[in-house]
């Protein structure tokens, strides 16, 4: 299941972040990701961004998706944030609910 920008950023903006945290946070700088070994080596909880209508989704879930079909037409792909800081904040919203 992937997970859109705006999503990401709602559960952020919930929990105090202000606008240019959240711009800091979710794009540090871009990372294009054009080969399964690049994939293979972030952290599964990455979130990218595919070149097919802005879909988000984390590394694990490009990975699995990339074995099942056999083909990597989803690559490239750019890094939109990190696995360490998606899971702060699904914590966060956890504690939270």
């Amino acid at each position: 299941m992937g997970l859109s920008h705006a999503a990401i950023e709602g559960v952020l903006i919930s929990h105090g972040m202000s606008h240019d945290e959240i711009n800091r946070a979710l794009a540090p700088s871009p990372q294009i990701i054009r080969t399964a070994q690049e994939l293979e080596a972030l952290d599964p909880d990455t979130a990218l961004a595919l070149p097919t209508g802005g879909l988000i989704q984390t590394a694990r879930e490009l990975i699995d998706f990339m074995e099942v079909t056999a083909h990597s037409l989803c690559l490239p792909a750019v890094k939109v944030a990190e696995g360490a800081h998606l899971r702060a904040c699904r914590e966060a919203l956890e504690r939270d609910t």
